[in-house]
This record gives structure tokens, sequence and C-alpha cells, in this order.
């Protein structure tokens, strides 16, 4: 994979320090979480209408913050509330 296509496949997705996988779902409005044990996939709706989530990186705390690319916003979520 070349830097581009690494970069631009990391802004999609996320490896946490817990072992699950974050994803932004742009077109449905959500952020997902994969992870090994149950719920396997969850979905979680973001409140920005239509607002495009796009980038996404864990912090040191565990909080996922993402970019609403359409809103031109910058969101935080913390996985524990679903906030």
């Amino acid at each position: 994979m070349d830097r581009c296509h690494a970069r631009f496949a990391a802004a999609r997705s996320a490896a946490a320090a817990d072992g699950s996988l974050w994803y932004t779902g742009q077109m449905a409005n959500v952020l997902g979480r994969a992870r090994s044990k149950r719920p396997a996939v969850s979905r979680i709706p973001l409140k920005t209408p239509h607002c495009g989530p796009h980038g996404l990186v864990e912090d040191k705390d565990g909080n996922i913050w993402y970019t609403e690319n359409t809103a031109a916003l910058i969101g935080k979520l913390d996985p524990k509330t679903a906030q």
C-alpha cells in the first residue's frame, strides 16, 4: 500500500487500545465499533444531521475524536457512555 492509500485507509478506521476497531459510516451518519465480544458490531448515531463523519483517532483516555466533514466540526465520543 503506498503512502497516499495508507493515509486514506487510516482516516476511515482506527484500532483502539482495547482491541476494537472503530470506523466511520460517512453516508449513514454513524461511528461504528467492531470487536470480538458481543455485540460484535455496534453503530452509534451522531447528533449532527448529515455531518459526514470521516477521520477518527483514539486519545490516551480512550475517547474517539472524529471530523464532521460536511458540518465543518470536530466531534468527540466517549465509548463508555456513547455520548
